[in-house]
């Protein structure tokens, strides 16, 4: 249990912090310091009754939360997602998604404008 959840130990900040698997209340609490300010926390099965109180410690600590349900694959029955983060300006976008820049490359639909750009002229 200590390995996992001391994974995360260390000097490194990061923008997504995904909490999923066992001892989700102990890996809540370890991913906070090492979460950027504009960072955010997905929490994998947050309908779990069984993760309230790490839920309520995240939120205590000033996190908001969006929350996503849906069905998962071989599952008869809905489940959700919680997205955590500090900052309301986190979810302002400076652009629409079709002009995202990121360092992965560019999304498909950019990628098909850029061909047919091409092959126009």
């Amino acid at each position: 249990k200590d390995a996992y959840v001391n994974a995360i130990k260390g000097e490194v900040v990061y923008d997504v912090i995904v909490v999923d698997g066992k001892h989700r209340y102990e890996c809540a609490l370890a991913c906070i310091p090492h979460l950027s300010e504009k960072g955010i926390i997905v929490y994998d099965n947050s309908d779990r009754s069984e993760y309230d109180s790490s839920i309520s410690y995240l939120e205590s600590k000033g996190f908001h939360r969006i929350d996503f349900w849906g069905l998962s694959p071989s599952y008869a029955y809905k489940n959700c997602t919680s997205i955590f983060f500090r900052q309301l300006e986190s979810l302002k976008h400076a652009n629409v998604p079709s002009k995202h820049k990121s360092t992965l490359g560019p999304s498909c639909e950019q990628a098909i404008e850029y061909i047919n750009a091409q092959r126009k002229g």
